[in-house]
């Protein structure tokens, strides 16, 4: 993956992508950390996107964090500080956004 093929809110967007899954205590960033990251710009063109489709982009961020509950976590000695995977969907995903 190359960062500098990428704008400033899609580099934005990884990086709060990353924080959510420490946040959460998953060791992988999925595509639902990428999605609530989108979610949380409230200015980005996500929550725009949805609002045109006649969706409420806050209803699906609960839905989005409710799926973020739901994931496994990982804690305790299994867990190296810092440390995170990208999975293979997210994976995709950027390398078809690059």
């Amino acid at each position: 993956m190359n960062l500098d093929r990428y704008t400033q809110k899609s580099l934005a967007a990884i990086q709060a992508a990353q924080a959510c899954a420490q946040e959460y205590g998953n060791q992988t960033v999925e595509q639902a950390h990428l999605l609530y990251a989108l979610l949380g710009d409230a200015e980005g063109l996500v929550p725009q996107l949805l609002t045109a489709m006649g969706l409420d982009a806050r209803s699906v961020a609960q839905e989005v964090e409710a799926a973020l509950g739901r994931l496994p976590k990982v804690s305790g000695y299994g867990r190296e500080a810092g440390k995170l995977y990208v999975s293979q969907g997210v994976d995709a995903a950027l390398r078809s956004a690059e």
